[in-house]
């Protein structure tokens, strides 16, 4: 048999699959031994395709779960939900089907099952001392039990507070990226503006010394113009006046008359 256990309260969620041509077109047997049931040995992936089945077949919920008491007549009836849920403070009692125990919890059923070897094969229906109960099973029941519901809504709680801070702090991240990147976009502007003042007096000061080498150059030309006339003008009164006193213009025919007069009238001219 089948330990596979549900509340019938889940029937209120399978309500809306009655008339829904989807849900059947995919009730078709999957190989899922916990969703079995003795009825029709059919097999389903989900327990809402389950519930589907015992709401258009209510007959075989007996044989599904022969070891679990249905809280009364009306749970047979597919459509008649109203009178169902209107007692949700109600126990929903698990039993051992060979001393009639009854248990508040799978997990206590299944202790007891174990411990008094009243478990029952699936297919002989004889019993199994030796049944332990599969891992797989363990933790579809925990994750089914109401303190574990509580559990994991608050793990959801903590889990949505995580996403928050994670996202917060994410976003906080990105905004401290990006004020630390206009802060460098700022630092590189500032810096390219310096780049270009300083080429800017590089320019300038490079522009004044190529306008006083051009003034020291054109200077040194006139001042060279100026000898060469000189040296001509000399020239030309030597050739044409013999020696020429160049104090006072004075002539002489020979150069010791020219030296005679400027040691006597101190005419000595300063030499370029």
């Amino acid at each position: 048999m089948s330990l596979r256990s549900f509340d019938p309260w889940d029937l209120k969620q399978a309500a809306a699959a009655l008339d829904d041509p989807v849900s059947a077109k995919k009730l078709e047997p999957t190989i899922d031994p916990s969703l079995t049931y003795l009825g029709c040995e059919l097999t389903f992936s989900e327990r809402r395709y389950l519930f589907y089945h015992l709401a258009k077949n209510p007959d075989h919920y007996r044989d599904l779960m022969p070891g679990e008491r249905p809280i009364d007549d009306d749970f047979f009836d597919p459509f008649g939900f109203g009178a169902l849920f209107d007692r949700q403070e109600e126990k929903y009692k698990r039993s051992c089907m060979f001393c009639n125990d009854d248990f508040d919890s799978r997990d206590a059923l299944f202790e007891h099952l174990e411990e008094s070897g009243h478990a029952v094969d699936k297919g002989t229906r004889r019993r199994a001392p030796g049944y332990k109960r599969p891992e797989v099973c363990k933790k579809r029941d925990r994750s089914e039990h109401p303190h574990r519901k509580y559990r994991l809504v608050l793990q959801e709680q903590r889990r949505r507070q995580e996403l928050q801070r994670r996202a917060a702090e994410l976003k906080r991240k990105e905004e401290l990226q990006k004020q630390q990147e206009e802060e460098e976009e700022q630092l590189l502007k500032l810096k390219r503006e310096e780049e270009v003042k300083r080429r800017q007096e590089e320019f300038i000061k490079h522009q004044q010394q190529q306008k006083r080498q051009r003034e020291l150059d054109e200077a040194e030309a006139e001042a060279k113009q100026r000898q060469e006339a000189q040296q001509r003008q000399a020239k030309r009164i030597k050739t044409n006046a013999g020696f020429v006193c160049r104090v006072c213009a004075g002539s002489f025919d020979t150069r010791s008359q020219l030296f005679s007069h400027i040691k006597k009238a101190k005419h000595r001219a300063p030499r370029d």
